[in-house]
């Protein structure tokens, strides 16, 4: 005898469940999350009985037409959830035979055994298409790598198999497009952009663990740049051509140009400075240490900002270090204007 809490409704033709639930919300005027609750069933549930993706149950079918005052319907079959699972042993235990000329093939001893065998001499060794790191291109050492580098320390994180570099989604939406197409000459891979729902950010991701492996041979760690304390990879500070499109990729992520305001005897005065700025005390010093190797005369402030502040050395790491990001670039030569 079938149960009822394990019974399926079948109607005697296609559009008769439907039919039944259509009518049931017709004439209660209650929308689906409601009934579902009455049925103690979920939502989707009554959606997929609706679509007759599955078959109602009996219990369901007589709480619906209660529920909305309508005989229960004639000529349908109420049968076990589970009674075609018979039939489809049948079948199977006739492929067994049919394949192996006995119900047990072998004992399960012998079959741990085989495929313990092929494990060690074939499956450990051809791990599945998908668990294969997907390669990338290994760029030799260049100004543009060691700008990609820059960026990196500035406004980058890398995690297991994702690298991501996060910028200001008004600010750097040219950049972003600057930063993809840098990556996907560099590496042959077009990084994703994500615009942030949670704030006014901008990602570019590029999701391989090869390329998490190839950044971490060229200096840089997973996890906090902070806490590991990140800095200039060595090979770019022992090149100047590196080492300057690396100072260029960090101002343009990290940095920024602004105006100090002065006011001596009520008469303002604004200066123009340049900053990086990070918390990592390493990088701070790298920053110093190469911005002198240039004949800059950089300002430490507050122990996590370096500083030029004279007009004619901004105007000079323009010409000689320079941006990518446009946003400085217009920035400056605005307050190159306004001030002398």
């Amino acid at each position: 005898m079938t149960k009822l809490d394990n019974s399926r409704i079948h109607f005697p033709s296609p559009g008769g469940q439907k039919g039944l639930i259509n009518v049931v919300l017709e004439q209660t005027h209650q929308s689906i999350n409601t009934l579902a609750e009455l049925l103690k069933i979920s939502p989707r549930t009554l959606r997929d009985w609706r679509r007759e993706k599955y078959h109602m149950n009996y219990i369901g079918l007589r709480l619906l037409c209660e529920n909305a005052k309508i005989p229960l319907p004639l000529n349908i079959k109420v049968k076990d959830a589970y009674s075609h699972t018979s039939a489809a042993g049948i079948l199977g235990n006739a492929a067994v035979i049919k394949k192996y000329g006995k119900v047990f093939p072998c004992p399960q001893e012998y079959r741990q055994a085989q495929w313990q065998k092929w494990w060690d001499t074939e499956g450990k060794h051809n791990p599945p298409p998908q668990s294969v790191p997907i390669p990338i291109h290994h760029p030799k050492h260049s100004p543009n790598l060691a700008e990609f580098i820059g960026i990196l320390i500035g406004d980058g994180g890398i995690t297991k198999r994702q690298v991501t570099i996060t910028l200001n989604r008004t600010d750097d939406s040219e950049y972003a497009i600057y930063v993809r197409d840098l990556c996907k000459k560099l590496f042959k891979v077009t990084p994703k952009i994500y615009c942030r729902k949670d704030c006014n950010a901008v990602n570019v991701v590029i999701s391989r663990s090869s390329m998490v492996t190839y950044l971490e041979t060229l200096g840089l760690q997973q996890g906090d740049k902070i806490k590991y304390g990140v800095t200039i990879p060595m090979w770019i500070c022992q090149n100047n051509s590196y080492l300057k499109k690396c100072l260029r990729g960090i101002f343009d992520t990290d940095g920024g140009i602004f105006l100090e305001t002065h006011t001596i005897k009520q008469k303002k005065y604004s200066y123009m400075r340049l900053a990086f700025v990070s918390a990592s005390t390493p990088l701070i010093t790298a920053l110093e240490v190469s911005l002198k190797q240039f004949d800059f005369h950089p300002k430490v402030r507050s122990n996590n900002r370096v500083q030029l502040e004279k007009k004619d050395e901004i105007v000079h790491y323009f010409k000689v270090i320079g941006s990518s990001n446009p946003k400085h670039i217009h920035r400056f030569q605005e307050m190159k204007k306004s001030t002398k």
